[in-house]
């Protein structure tokens, strides 16, 4: 299958959030998802924190089957954090930036 047709699983979010959650933190990894969720009109607080809400919103949207679509914009958000843009509760130095 053409990575543009990738029906993204389980397996690729939690592989997706390890890595931010590696390189940034995974209170910015979670915030980064809850930044993609609101896209899709979760209205999730961006607060970092995987609780319920943030899980049920989750599980929301994979059901609407919109993995690539929440999957795309969960690595626009993760260019917007890496390049030092967005609003983001941690910001990011620009030494980090630069090794981005």
């Amino acid at each position: 299958m053409p990575a543009a047709e990738t029906n993204y699983g389980k397996n690729e979010f939690a592989f997706k959030m390890a890595d931010i959650g590696i390189n940034a933190g995974p209170r910015i990894a979670t915030e980064i998802m809850q930044k993609a969720l609101n896209t899709f009109g979760m209205n999730l607080e961006e607060d970092g924190g995987m609780g319920d809400k943030t899980r049920i919103a989750y599980r929301d949207v994979i059901g609407q089957g919109k993995n690539k679509e929440l999957m795309d914009e969960v690595i626009k958000q993760q260019k917007l954090y890496y390049s030092g843009k967005g609003e983001f509760k941690k910001k990011i130095g620009q030494e980090q930036i630069d090794a981005y």
